[in-house]
């Protein structure tokens, strides 16, 4: 971890005022993230063991992929690095045709396009594709990127469905039809975007059923699909050819998205496609019109990924990824803390009861958390040398923050068992913890009751008695603050209100006090009691509003003992160890 990660988090503008403005402007926009922690660094890795990287076949750091693409520059030793220029001028070299159709071939489709990236493609299928009166219906639950796109689309309509929630797909289906006739006589286009694997969920969507909704609601053909396969390829299928081609519903969907830059360990994307759409997308993209496609390099590098698959060397692979994934769930079950965890909402893995009857497991597997948390688990991950990140929103919805861990070939049981450990051992802290604030806490409020108790059966000699003595409630003065974990500082329930309340029998010996006298913070905060004037001796009627103030301001003070508590536990454990305090600093910058 590099302590630069740390360091470019100081905020720079104000050591700026005789810069450029121009400059000095760019620096104030950097310093809205410095100060939010979230600066980024393009720093250089730690080695760690992998649970987060897009290599899920691990073809890229075996050096299988390598390999592939050295053979295929061998069968092309003229080959030129430059890729001549954009592909509508003489850029469209016979070598990416021949690809293109090699790669629809492989996956049953009529025709490919290739992306100089995912983003690209799926940007440009959104924006040229839907035409003005067209609906786009999608899951709630797509990538960013898709809602990006979605922006920049003609179509009229655009409704999300509940993620992968059957019933919720078929209601906005149904209020589509009925929110135009075109829509029900066929004249306009549903187009549906889902993913085949979702990437932060790591869950499947229900094509089959999906399609089957949509003929039945639609049967005049007008309902389309627009599927990203982007986390499918290379793992679903025979040799990897995604989920639509294991289903067997290659002519039900009208666009596939398969990507290059994960599985395959190279870089780019394919839409697949029929002739119409192909020629929809070369006529009006401007990223295909006014850039150069791909150079052979990158070229021969897919080729050579797809090389592996067609001849079958990624199968085993495919077999290896899924006995691990079995692996680590049966694990994690064997271990009593992740039950325990789970019945405390500490953690939850949403396939983790499911996944004996699941035919296929996917790759990625989400780790739930309370808000935040997920930053601790992370941090703890990778302490111990376990590379895995928190996501939070917008790669996820609001309040659904989690670690994300990805399983990849060439991880060994050894290495999952350990995962599971480093999991449950944090999680065994959490609950260690709680247990313990809950033991104080109840401590705190027998006190409170008590308290209360006593003041119930006070007479009006008692409450002048009290007011006479000459200590201060402790709330008034001695304020609780959970920004303040120095050391010491730490109040316990015993401090808070116990040494006043324990006195006050001691304390019922007559006496008057009058508002004047009072110390300043008595009971509420106020100097004097509304309504009372110099002299007035304060009656247990007078007192009483003043009294449940105090109660309330007891229970605030509670609340922010638990959060005192908890911020100083994570600010000592990074007090003792540098490398934590680097961990979190830099997921602060990666979020």
């Amino acid at each position: 971890m590099s302590p630069s990660v740390m360091e470019a988090q100081k905020l720079k503008s104000p050591g700026l005022k005789v810069a450029s403005p121009f400059y000095r402007t760019l620096e104030e926009r950097l310093d809205k993230r410095r100060a939010a922690k979230r600066m980024l660094t393009l720093s250089t890795p730690r080695e760690t063991v992998d649970f987060s990287s897009t290599d899920f076949l691990s073809l890229s750091s075996s050096g299988l992929v390598r390999l592939a693409f050295f053979d295929e520059l061998a069968r092309h030793p003229g080959f030129q690095l430059s890729s001549g220029g954009a592909p509508m001028l003489n850029g469209k070299k016979p070598y990416i045709e021949t690809l293109e159709q090699e790669l629809a071939d492989f996956h049953g489709a009529e025709k490919g396009l290739m992306f100089s990236s995912g983003y690209d493609a799926s940007g440009t299928i959104y924006k040229v594709i839907p035409q003005e009166g067209d609906a786009i219906v999608f899951d709630e639950n797509v990538h960013t990127s898709i809602h990006d796109c979605l922006r920049n689309s003609r179509a009229s309509i655009s409704q999300s469905f509940l993620h992968n929630d059957l019933a919720s797909f078929r209601e906005v289906l149904n209020l589509i039809k009925e929110s135009d006739e075109d829509f029900e006589d066929g004249e306009r286009t549903v187009l549906i975007s889902i993913e085949s694997v979702y990437d932060m969920d790591g869950d499947i969507a229900p094509v089959e059923e999906m399609v089957r909704i949509a003929k039945e609601i639609f049967p005049l053909g007008n309902a389309r699909f627009i599927v990203d396969e982007a986390h499918s390829t290379g793992l679903i299928g025979e040799k990897g050819t995604g989920l639509v081609c294991a289903l067997g519903l290659e002519k039900e969907i009208a666009i596939r998205l398969h990507t290059f830059g994960k599985a395959l360990g190279s870089h780019g994307a394919i839409v697949l496609c029929n002739d119409t759409i192909r020629s929809m997308l070369a006529n009006y993209t401007r990223c295909l019109i006014y850039s150069t496609v791909p150079s052979f390099s990158t070229l021969a590098a897919i080729r050579g990924g797809y090389n592996l698959m067609k001849s079958g060397l990624t199968q085993e692979r495919q077999e290896t990824l899924q006995h691990l994934l079995r692996h680590f769930y049966k694990t994690l079950h064997a271990n009593p803390v992740f039950g325990a965890a789970r019945a405390a909402n500490i953690l939850s893995i949403p396939r983790a009861d499911s996944y004996e009857n699941e035919r296929f497991l996917t790759h990625v597997v989400p780790i739930c958390t309370r808000e935040g948390e997920n930053h601790l688990l992370a941090a703890h991950l990778q302490l111990a040398d376990y590379c895995a990140w928190p996501i939070d929103h917008p790669a996820v919805l609001e309040g659904q923050g989690r670690v994300r861990l990805v399983f990849h070939a060439t991880n060994t049981e050894a290495e999952v068992d350990e995962l599971v450990s480093l999991i449950c051992a944090w999680a065994k802290e959490v609950l260690d913890e709680e247990a313990e604030l809950a033991k104080l806490q109840g401590s705190l409020k027998a006190v409170h009751v008590s308290g209360a108790d006593k003041m119930v059966s006070f007479e009006k000699a008692d409450w002048n008695a009290l007011f006479q003595q000459k200590a201060t409630v402790v709330t008034g003065v001695r304020k609780i603050d959970p920004e303040d974990s120095s050391s010491g500082h730490t109040t316990t329930p015993e401090e808070m209100l116990p040494e006043e309340m324990e006195m006050l029998p001691k304390c019922l010996s007559g006496g008057t006090m009058s508002p004047a006298e009072m110390p300043p913070g008595l009971w509420t905060g106020d100097t004097a009691t509304p309504g009372s004037s110099m002299g007035e001796t304060v009656s247990p009627e007078d007192a009483l509003p003043e009294i449940k103030g105090k109660l309330r301001r007891a229970s605030f003070a509670l609340e922010a003992w638990q959060q005192q508590l908890l911020q100083k536990a994570v600010l000592q454990k990074a007090g003792a160890d540098v490398q934590l305090t680097e961990v979190l600093f830099e997921m602060e910058a990666r979020h």
